[in-house]
């Protein structure tokens, strides 16, 4: 994730580099090859004294249009976007994967200071992170590498609540940070399955049931059980649809 990371400011490095009058000329003769060969005249649109519905800006040329509405515009959004899913925030949190044994000799002064400095307000004891950090070290300092815990799972049971408490805060925070908005869309996306106009009077409770189910129906549940959660009462014939 660091690696990710620090590859995307790159390209947001570069992105930004390439917003210039030079290279945005170069793209546009290519754009101006391609119009010829399909015989597609490049004009600016008409102005017009007040406009709302589209880009109305003060130009003389179609390049000059191109490069205002299209090519800058696009490389804004671009970077704009990038450094929303790119925070730099996020990347200082993300070097706490050192901290897993297997990658410890990447661990230094540097990013304990900067671990330190962005897990200060959640660390459940900051007067002692110096030196626990120095006894996970000693730790396994002797064990070969090939058999070190690679992973945030494996080094969180390792990391005892009593002796490493500030290690065992940042294994949990970065389990619990999402890497992905994914899970989130796929939620979203069930909703909209679940709740349709012939449900619309369906209660919270039931709502959340089902939109759990359908989320994790690869999970071994017993629909027997669920379907006697909603019959408890005895009132509805959930029992004599299902289980006679």
């Amino acid at each position: 994730m660091v690696l990710a990371y620090d590859d995307a400011a790159n390209i947001l490095k570069t992105l930004r580099q390439l917003r210039t009058d030079e290279h945005s000329r170069k793209v546009y003769k290519r754009a101006q090859a391609i119009a010829a060969k399909q015989e597609i005249p490049l004009v600016p649109r008409r102005r017009t004294g007040r406009q709302v519905h589209r880009d109305n800006p003060t130009v003389g040329s179609a390049e000059q249009l191109w490069r205002t509405t299209i090519y800058f515009a696009f490389l804004d959004h671009v970077c704009t976007e990038m450094e929303r899913r790119f925070p730099h925030d996020q990347r200082q949190m993300m070097l706490g994967q050192n901290l897993v044994p297997s990658k410890l000799a990447n661990l230094n002064d540097t990013i304990q200071d900067e671990l330190l400095q962005v897990y200060f307000p959640d660390l459940p004891d900051v007067n002692t992170w110096e030196q626990e950090v120095t006894r996970w070290k000693v730790k396994f300092s002797d064990i070969p590498r090939a058999k070190l815990s690679g992973t945030l799972k494996s080094s969180l049971k390792q990391a005892h609540q009593d002796f490493y408490p500030n290690i065992r805060r940042i294994f949990v925070l970065l389990l619990t940070m999402p890497v992905t908005s994914v899970c989130c869309k796929r939620s979203f996306s069930g909703l909209r399955r679940l709740k349709t106009w012939g449900r619309s009077k369906m209660g919270e409770e039931r709502l959340c049931g089902l939109a759990m189910l359908h989320t994790h129906r690869d999970k071994n549940v017993s629909r027997e059980d669920i379907l006697l959660r909603f019959d408890r009462t005895g009132h509805r014939r959930i029992r004599k649809l299902t289980f006679n």
